[in-house]
């Protein structure tokens, strides 16, 4: 390993050319500042990748979070504590620094006040799910606080797990051809989740056989798969002034490909706000447009095109059952946004706790079920109005604070809410990621005008020897 260049010999994926780029990028005009030479070991190394230990807590924080074992098998009472356990077992390897986390304090806070509000209310029965909230809470606060680089683990583990997905269901599409469907060979998992229907394992859903052309992965739907994949997006974005160029474009291909495997119309929906918040980050430099604005084009033309096709028509069907109430009208997104609505009307202001217990049926047949329910709204019934808003309100200073640009700061929030008006992300740990403070912990904060010119010049290989080495 060369001296002064990361992890690998050469000026490549973590080492001198993606540093100068990034302060070309944040800085292009402006006038040099004195810089000391530890903050310019940082810029010329940048973070180290995450070690395996990170990688392993990250992928099971992502299993915990819409695994379909673990929710349709009815397992997560038990499985979500013994993975929180074991994900602060592994942070036995590191060292703890609370300060990424403190957020997450904050909308622990939030839920404790809401908990007595509630109880004195007369919302019984929510200890317990509270207590089980938190162990989810509590998984975030301890991956965050002991991995350097939880941004890259999370990203990096998403994209073994899409890499993976997309290479069954390919595989899977293939030989369906014949005639023959490989999810038979898992037959003797199936009746392990209870719902023997699903035909799911814990590593991959084959979900429904009406489903087959969608990608679940190891996901209970794959609106659930889409989603997780938009919020790797997100990180990804949140953490991208700390990593290689090469690393960023590897990633987000594999991530738009497993979205679009999965066909979930939120997830084509969620992307090309994604893809213009993608823009405003990397393309406002001419070296920068020539790679990144033909593959945002591509994914906004690509999702615009599905979204006209059958996924528009989808929509405007569900529209259309929900304002007439026809035919199960009540499982759209749309529908569960209305019945929601009179829920909530009932009790405005603590809701009706975890399982909605009391809360009144608007729809025909009290033996249906609401499906996976609407995010958006379906919070504002369990958690009430003011929490709901509040935790909104936090999320949106959070993404402020991430991003800087208000304008980015817009697109990604549009982002997580549409894919939150089909999902109960709130319910699940990975969406508190957002709230944490993602920056690679080692990297310095940087001054804010830079001649990366200058900074090759002083600290280049040759002049590198006169760096310090503690």
């Amino acid at each position: 390993m060369t001296a002064g260049t990361g992890q690998r010999g050469k000026a490549g994926s973590y080492g001198n050319a993606f540093h100068l780029r990034m302060h070309k990028s944040i800085s292009a005009n402006g006038r040099d500042r004195p810089m000391n030479p530890a903050d310019a070991r940082n810029i010329l190394q940048g973070p180290r990748r995450p070690d395996k230990v990170s990688l392993l807590a990250a992928g099971l924080l992502w299993m915990i979070s819409g695994n379909s074992f673990v929710g349709v098998g009815g397992y997560e009472d038990f499985v979500i504590p013994f993975c929180t356990l074991l994900i602060g077992s592994l942070g036995l390897f590191h060292s703890f620094k609370l300060s990424p986390a403190k957020p997450l304090l904050v909308v622990g806070a939030l839920f404790f006040v809401w908990f007595l509000i509630a109880s004195i209310a007369g919302v019984s029965d929510q200890a317990y799910p509270l207590v089980g909230h938190f162990v989810k809470l509590f998984s975030v606060l301890l991956f965050v606080a002991y991995c350097k680089q939880s941004a890259m683990a999370l990203v990096e583990s998403m994209v073994f797990i899409c890499t993976y997905s997309i290479a069954v269901f390919a595989v899977r599409q293939v030989v369906l051809i014949s005639g023959y469907d490989i999810a038979d060979i898992f037959s003797p998992l199936y009746p392990l989740t209870g719902f023997e229907a699903m035909r799911t394992t814990p590593f991959y859903n084959f979900h429904l056989v009406r489903e087959m052309h969608r990608n679940c992965g190891p996901f209970r739907e794959p609106g659930m798969f889409a989603a997780n994949i938009i919020l790797a997006m997100v990180i990804l974005l949140a953490s991208s002034r700390y990593y290689p160029s090469k690393y960023l474009r590897r990633s987000a291909i594999v991530l738009t490909l497993a979205l679009f495997t999965t066909q979930s119309t939120m997830g084509l929906s969620a992307l090309p706000a994604v893809a213009l918040a993608a823009f405003i980050r990397f393309g406002r430099s001419g070296t920068q447009k020539i790679i990144v604005l033909p593959l945002i084009a591509l994914m906004i033309g690509l999702s615009i095109l599905l979204l006209a096709d059958e996924h528009g028509d989808k929509i405007t069907a569900q529209w259309d059952i929900t304002a007439y109430q026809e035919h199960n009208w009540y499982q759209t997104r749309f529908g569960n946004a209305v019945v929601d609505w009179y829920a909530i009307e009932q009790k405005p202001l603590t809701g009706y706790g975890f399982a909605e217990k009391g809360r009144p049926i608007y729809w025909h047949s009290k033996s249906d079920q609401l499906g996976f329910g609407n995010g958006f709204t379906g919070t504002m019934v369990k958690f009430g109005v003011p929490l709901a808003l509040l935790l909104y309100l936090f999320l949106l200073i959070r993404l402020w604070r991430t991003f800087g640009d208000w304008l980015l700061t817009v697109c990604i929030a549009v982002a997580v809410f549409i894919i939150l008006f089909s999902q109960q992300l709130l319910t699940l740990a990975m969406f508190y990621v957002l709230f944490a403070n993602l920056k690679p912990a080692g990297v310095k904060s940087i001054p804010a005008k830079v001649s990366a010119v200058r900074l090759k010049r002083r600290y280049s290989p040759e002049n590198r020897p006169s760096l310090p080495t503690a």
